[in-house]
């Protein structure tokens, strides 16, 4: 039996991304807390509890496309003698307009209990900064380069792509810049790239540390709304990919 754990944060695609994982696998379990680093504890200590070889975390703004879950698996079995911690998953980012590692992990559920101690919440990159410790011990994390596992950021909440580009600006300043001009063009026909932008610039003006908490307002309605824009309705049904 295959169980899935969805991180979620309130995001517009949950149920879509739900859905589109109990296509694949034999059970999905729904993991939400604040700040991010609690709900990598959760994620933790529940796949520790079901005791899988290999656990599977997925995001919930990704829509995975079709077989993915068991082509990542066998990835891991196929390079399983070398002992590494963690598939690191690419997937196809609406955000930076590539195919990047975000999103889809595929944990060795063994090491997870010398993870959990490793987890910092002060950190902005809680989960890299475990991969980096774990990386030390020896144990290192692979991105197979052939498997691209879904949709990453798409048909998300105005209000969470404008925090997600807000801390991006801190957290990925290299590529924000890298993005910047492909926004701008973008923005003329989609209000999504407007609000990134919008996102980007409050996060590069902003002084002081950030960590990734969607309880802390970012200025995420007062900015859409000085956009004119309204925000989306939750979805009503599938979205083909």
């Amino acid at each position: 039996m295959t169980t899935v754990i969805v991180r979620a944060a309130g995001e517009r695609t949950v149920d879509e991304c739900v859905r589109r994982l109990r296509d694949q696998v034999d059970s999905v379990r729904v993991v939400s807390a604040a700040p991010f680093a609690e709900t990598l504890r959760l994620t933790y200590k529940l796949a520790l509890d079901l005791k899988q070889p290999w656990t599977v975390v997925v995001d919930a703004d990704v829509l995975i496309f079709p077989k993915m879950v068991k082509a990542g698996l066998r990835a891991c079995v196929r390079t399983s003698h070398a002992g590494f911690f963690c598939l690191d998953g690419k997937t196809r980012d609406k955000v930076f307009l590539q195919d990047r590692r975000a999103g889809i992990h595929i944990y060795r559920t063994s090491m997870l209990w010398t993870a959990l101690h490793a987890i910092d919440g002060k950190k902005i990159k809680p989960e890299s900064h475990v991969r980096g410790m774990m990386k030390r011990r020896g144990s290192k994390t692979f991105a197979p380069p052939q498997l691209v596992f879904g949709l990453h950021d798409y048909e998300q909440y105005y209000r969470d792509l404008y925090r997600k580009a807000f801390v991006q600006a801190k957290k990925l300043p290299g590529h924000v810049k890298a993005a910047w001009g492909k926004w701008q063009l973008l923005s003329e026909s989609d209000p999504d790239y407007r609000v990134l932008i919008a996102g980007a610039e409050a996060g590069r003006r902003h002084e002081g540390r950030i960590i990734p908490d969607v309880r802390i307002d970012l200025g995420a309605d007062a900015a859409i709304e000085a956009l004119g824009l309204t925000e989306k309705e939750p979805m009503d049904a599938p979205v083909s990919v």
